[in-house]
């Protein structure tokens, strides 16, 4: 009798812990008679479902009728799925919501066994249900925050893009300015050339075969006006980037009759035959600004004057090979802008693509070209390289993926 008493007060002590556990995790047990429809709830079970704890057992409509309204035909389908004889589960659970006789809103998550006979026939069901509203409201709390987080990661991007747009413009702009003088000079030869003629036709308009001479000559100019402020107005405007098709023998063609007329008589700019070239694939605008600004740094390398040597050729890099650009394997048009300036050393070479690196005097030079020139090339798919020894000049080199 003294061992059976020992055992007996264990045994309480014993469901006193585990109720107490299941009264601070928020844990219940239930069980369903599923023959009879007898409902047996534990004390945790009906505190958790805001309900008196003497009130043990009860129907299943009264479970029903708890449920959120929003989750009712869901969690009842899914309970009446898993005791059905055609399903043969032998497992249930399910997260659901409630509304407690006081109003509230609780998450639960419920989880059971059940028991079949030799038929497959469902006769009882054993399980527990966690309210797990804290977390839910966590969870909800996190995804909140991750939603707000993204559009401010969005929002940055945005500015971000919006800020190196602006800066690729201002960039533009900058090289504009540089040749704003040469350009000045040379349209202001175009319209003396326009004003000459005028008079001329002014004085002696009875001469109809020195007027017609003196007509071709003012078309002539006018035309080379013309294309000269298209070219200037197509490079400076301001539009979406976008990868398209590109001539390089066109485009540096182009560019050498823009630089002719605004570098001045001491320099001279050739470009090498490339007739044959593939496409290549890039931003145009983007392109002409990064060449710009490529020859811009080829007559401030030589300032007494010299030859600015533009050129292209097709070139594949195999797998696997090193290449100076860091270049993927594939197809490649490479662009090159040479000078016969001072060059650079080594320690200068390491360090002249750095953005606002500069070796030119603060009014001068902003140190952005050759850094935005490298970050477009890579942007694209190629890369920028330099080959340049004091003394003996500097070559930049520009590869962009070919049009397959």
């Amino acid at each position: 009798m003294t061992e059976a008493s020992r055992l007996q007060s264990a045994l309480a002590e014993s469901e006193a812990r585990l109720r107490r556990v299941q009264r601070i995790g928020q844990v219940g047990g239930f069980e369903i008679d599923l023959s009879s429809g007898l409902n047996l709830r534990s004390p945790e079970y009906m505190a958790v479902q805001g309900l008196p704890a003497a009130v043990a057992q009860e129907a299943h409509a009264h479970w029903v009728a708890r449920l959120h309204p929003e989750d009712r035909e869901r969690a009842e389908r899914r309970f009446l799925e898993a005791v059905s004889d055609a399903s043969g589960a032998l497992d249930y659970a399910q997260e659901y919501r409630i509304v407690t006789p006081a109003g509230a809103v609780r998450w639960i998550s419920a989880r059971a066994e059940i028991e079949r006979d030799a038929e497959g026939r469902a006769l009882r069901m054993v399980g527990a249900h966690h309210d797990i509203t804290a977390l839910r409201e966590t969870q909800a709390e996190l995804e909140r925050l991750n939603q707000a987080l993204e559009q401010r990661v969005r929002e940055e991007v945005a500015k971000r893009e919006a800020a190196q747009a602006r800066a690729a413009h201002a960039e533009r702009m900058r090289a504009l300015g540089q040749l704003a003088s040469g350009i000045a000079h040379d349209m202001n030869n175009l319209l003396q050339t326009v004003q000459s003629g005028a008079a001329i036709i002014a004085r002696a308009p009875d001469q109809p075969d020195q007027v017609a001479a003196v007509a071709e000559a003012l078309l002539q100019a006018a035309d080379r006006g013309t294309a000269v402020t298209s070219r200037l107005l197509s490079f400076a405007r301001q539009a979406e980037l976008r990868a398209e098709p590109v001539d390089p023998a066109c485009l540096l063609a182009q560019l050498a009759e823009m630089l002719r007329h605004s570098l001045g008589r001491q320099y001279v700019c050739e470009v090498e035959p490339c007739a044959g070239l593939p496409p290549l694939l890039a931003d145009r605008r983007q392109l002409e600004t990064a060449l710009l600004n490529l020859a811009i740094n080829a007559r401030d390398a030589m300032p007494e004057g010299g030859r600015i040597l533009l050129s292209a050729a097709a070139e594949r890099v195999a797998p696997g090979a090193a290449h100076p650009a860091g270049l993927a394997p594939g197809a490649y048009l490479r662009l090159g802008v040479r000078d016969e300036g001072t060059g650079m050393d080594a320690e200068t070479l390491a360090r002249v693509t750095e953005p606002f690196f500069t070796t030119k005097p603060a009014e001068q030079g902003t140190g952005l070209g050759l850094s935005m020139a490298k970050g477009f090339a890579e942007q694209s798919g190629g890369g920028l390289a330099l080959e340049s020894r004091p003394g003996a000049g500097t070559l930049v080199c520009l590869w962009l993926p070919a049009q397959a």
